[in-house]
């Protein structure tokens, strides 16, 4: 592989990292947009609305996801759990795209905090481990850019959809589980992390 192509698979895995960072930061966003339609919807109690945040894409069960993610990502290799994370994401948003009770609702942060902690780990040790040494600072930076676009993007989205209510919320959402789907399957493009491969290759060679 020549040195251009190599880098341009490089940006190209970096792309897809921060747009898995658009996607994260966005559905805190959202989230807290649609826990306020939500509250007055189902007459939910401050105290629960509190506590299906604190598990949400931004905290508790974002914490619980990145120590289980950064484990598996060990254990199994960072392109399957950076691929197929998506797919538990895009379930999580499921569930809030097409709640129709709390239950649905508690399902559906949990499940999207989880996603969003167990892809960070996977997310930046490809970063890190593909990007050459010189570069790696700027690829980071450009994944963390699409990072604060997310809330961005999801805020107008939000703001121009307000007068449709909690419709307005499930389209955002709806938006979100769209691009996880796109990056199921892009990501089943790329290659492993050749970092990881050469650890577990030294692994097998070990008497």
């Amino acid at each position: 592989m020549s040195t251009a192509t190599g880098e341009m698979e490089n940006w190209r895995d970096t792309i897809l990292a921060g747009l898995a960072n658009y996607i994260d930061a966005g559905s805190i966003v959202a989230g807290a947009a649609a826990l306020a339609l939500w509250q007055e919807e189902y007459a939910l109690s401050n105290d629960f609305v509190g506590l299906i945040g604190a598990f949400g894409p931004n905290a508790i069960g974002a914490g619980v996801g990145a120590l289980i993610g950064g484990w598996l990502c060990d254990r199994l290799g960072r392109k399957k759990i950076y691929q197929w994370d998506m797919l538990v994401y895009a379930l999580g948003m499921a569930m809030l795209v097409f709640a129709s009770a709390p239950w649905m609702i508690v399902v559906g942060f949990t499940i999207t905090g989880l996603a969003v902690g167990a892809d960070i780990p996977a997310r930046w040790s490809l970063i890190a481990e593909q990007a050459t040494h010189d570069r790696r600072g700027k690829h980071s930076g450009v994944a963390q850019v699409l990072w604060y676009l997310g809330p961005v993007v999801v805020l107008l989205m939000s703001l121009a959809l307000t007068s449709l209510g909690t419709l307005g919320a499930r389209i955002v959402f709806a938006h979100l589980l769209v691009i996880a789907l796109g990056l199921t399957f892009l990501r089943s493009k790329m290659r492993e992390s050749r970092r990881w491969e050469e650890s577990q290759q030294a692994k097998e060679k070990r008497p």
